[in-house]
């Protein structure tokens, strides 16, 4: 999908937004009816009127995994396996004379105007949270794209979250080093390629403008931005220009992060704001950290880092599928089981392979890994505490500076039925459920 919107529509032809019409304010209120919508019916939900803004909010936009798989042409059950034939992969960019997200240049840029939301109880401010930050690596030239949280604090001024070893503060050290700036693009409804591009995990000296284009097998059309040496995705819905200041840094947060907890104040860094553009009819992307999309986002590359490094003890056509949710610090994963010591070398791997992953589950192929329920069942029923938990006392898991000493250790849970008593395991099944339609007997 080239642009955001595609995938707006895809959801909407299957009653997957729900288009709330009522106004409702941008500090609290938003937040808040967004993410009781989308616990309970599992949509996206686009604001029609928010309070103090021209601009609609879309939230959730990234909840389904279906969406997403449509949206980067891979198939719902095989995305680790796409991601990681692509991963190595670049789509050279087509730069362009004008681009939708230019139709409107603004005569008086002001941040005020935009719609950025209040999120949590003791958060200082409001957050652009769904913005792609796209910056030039001033030494190797190559566009770099990641996602950062962005403070208000004045018309044109945002404080932003970027520290080493991020990509982007490693460059912007690099920029500091020589007393420069660095010019950053706030690209606000990129299409889910750039999106999951910038959430990705390749090495820093890769374009991940080119990358989105190969994730997505479609090429990216980008714009050069009007006041910076910037290429912008062409058919995003709304982009900020600016400079990030060398040598100045300003107390940002308290910030409720994607944990559920709170991000103290820190010396963060300041971007001072040069030019917005926009569609002519722009919609705003806030994204809740910790929400569904949020951990969508998160997930998906990191399934695929993990399954790039257990794809050593098995036939990778065996690893049927590597899940993070309903949380990003632990991974189930569902195998086709060949021999019994190979769980054990799967489980090492896997917490091997991530920093974040403090926990790893591995399943038998009857195992639906996408239900947490089933995953905790087969846990119950074929997990033999004495021989199939292995805890890893000593190593980091989580290393944010305030909770890295809660954060230590690591541990694997075999959870497959023997091989040896694999009739007694066979899971029960009844012929008819897979031919019912549950329409055909009940609506609610």
């Amino acid at each position: 999908m080239k642009d955001l919107r595609q995938l707006l529509r895809w959801l909407d032809a299957r009653g997957q937004i729900a288009h709330v019409t009522r106004e409702v304010a941008p500090d609290y209120e938003l937040v808040a009816v967004a993410k009781k919508i989308n616990e309970r019916y599992g949509k996206a939900v686009y604001f029609e009127h928010v309070k103090g803004s021209k601009y609609p909010v879309l939230s959730y936009a990234l909840s389904s995994r279906e969406g997403i798989a449509e949206s980067l042409n891979m198939e719902p059950q095989r995305m680790v396996h796409q991601w990681s034939c692509r991963e190595a992969q670049q789509k050279p960019y087509r730069i362009v004379e004008s681009g939708s997200v230019q139709e409107v240049v603004e005569a008086n840029p002001d941040l005020f105007d935009l719609p950025l939301c209040l999120h949590s109880d003791g958060n200082n401010g409001r957050y652009i949270t769904g913005g792609v930050l796209v910056a030039r690596h001033p030494g190797l030239g190559m566009m770099n794209a990641s996602f950062n949280r962005c403070q208000l604090v004045d018309k044109d001024k945002l404080r932003v979250r970027m520290m080493p070893p991020q990509h982007l503060g490693v460059i912007y050290e690099e920029a500091e080093a020589l007393n420069k700036p660095l010019e950053v693009a706030i690209v606000i409804g990129a299409s889910p390629a750039v999106m999951y591009s910038a959430a990705s995990k390749i090495p820093i000296d890769r374009d991940e403008l080119e990358f989105a284009g190969a994730l997505s097998n479609e090429q990216l059309d980008v714009v050069r931005g009007k006041s910076i040496d910037v290429l912008i995705p062409a058919n995003a819905e709304i982009v900020i220009e600016g400079k990030v200041l060398p040598h100045v840094r300003e107390d940002e947060g308290p910030f409720g992060e994607f944990t559920d907890s709170y991000v103290p104040v820190m010396q963060n860094h300041v971007f001072q704001m040069t030019a917005i553009t926009h569609r002519k009819d722009a919609f705003w992307h806030d994204i809740y950290a910790g929400g569904t999309e949020d951990l969508n986002l998160l997930g998906l590359p990191i399934e695929s880092e993990v399954f790039n490094h257990i794809r050593k003890f098995a036939n990778p056509e065996d690893i049927i599928d590597v899940v993070t949710s309903p949380f990003v610090f632990g991974c189930f994963i569902r195998l086709r089981k060949r021999n019994e010591q190979q769980p054990k070398n799967i489980l090492l791997s896997a917490l091997a392979s991530y920093a974040w992953i403090k926990f790893a589950v591995v399943v038998d192929e009857d195992v639906d890994i996408r239900k947490p329920n089933d995953v905790f069942w087969a846990i119950q029923t074929r997990c033999c505490p004495d021989k199939g938990v292995m805890v890893i006392p000593g190593v980091s898991s989580y290393t944010r500076e305030d909770v890295k000493d809660e954060n230590i250790g690591k541990f694997g849970i075999d959870a497959t039925a023997p091989l040896h008593k694999s009739h007694i395991y066979r899971r029960r099944t009844n012929r008819m459920y897979d031919q019912i339609r549950i329409d055909d007997y009940y609506k609610s």
